[in-house]
């Protein structure tokens, strides 16, 4: 690829003519590209980090909705159980008694043994595991294309780095991908 190319792809050029630069005139380049690649880094932070608040926002709102059902279904199944009671001390059918009775006591056992806020907390947290995890690879990858893009003092860029960067790189993905499928995916309630 010519710096012509890559120049209409929108960054500056990583091929400049050496012969035609002077010493101060690479080190500003060199800085130039350096600059450009923290700015970057910069924006991807940034985005993880505000997506991260989102997340963490729309489940803290999901969390709330439960709970606030699960003392809706808790109130009903009391409402019911007092009315249970209410049809056995007045003239109504027996049945009435039992219907409503059986009704507000499976609200009650419902509303503690099917576990909806305890799977709640539980994709919470393994959400916030997932962010904390992809945050951790993300800074992974940017310190090593840092490294990737260190130069030697005559501008050129080391291929060994490039090598032990991608094969870094590649180790921290298969750890990454390896801990989401151990700890979230194949973990039950």
């Amino acid at each position: 690829m010519d710096s012509n190319a890559i120049n209409k792809m929108g960054g500056p050029s990583p091929f400049p003519d050496k012969h035609l630069l002077t010493l101060e005139e690479q080190r500003k380049y060199h800085l130039e590209i350096l600059n450009a690649q923290l700015s970057t880094s910069k924006e991807l932070q940034s985005l993880s980090i505000k997506e991260l608040k989102a997340a963490i926002k729309k489940a803290k709102g999901t969390q709330s909705w439960i709970l606030a059902l699960n003392i809706i279904m808790f109130f009903f199944g009391i409402v019911l159980i007092s009315v249970a009671v209410y049809a056995g001390y007045s003239n109504m059918s027996p049945m009435y008694s039992v219907l409503f009775g059986g009704i507000g006591f499976a609200e009650l056992v419902a509303s503690f043994f099917i576990g909806a806020m305890q799977r709640s907390q539980k994709s919470i947290s393994d959400l916030v595991q997932i962010e904390i995890t992809f945050l951790n690879y993300f800074e992974q990858v940017t310190l090593w294309e840092h490294y990737a893009g260190i130069r030697t003092d005559t501008g050129d860029i080391q291929k060994e780095n490039i090598a032990e960067a991608a094969k870094k790189i590649q180790e921290s993905t298969a750890q990454t991908l390896e801990l989401v499928q151990k700890y979230v995916e194949n973990t039950t309630t």
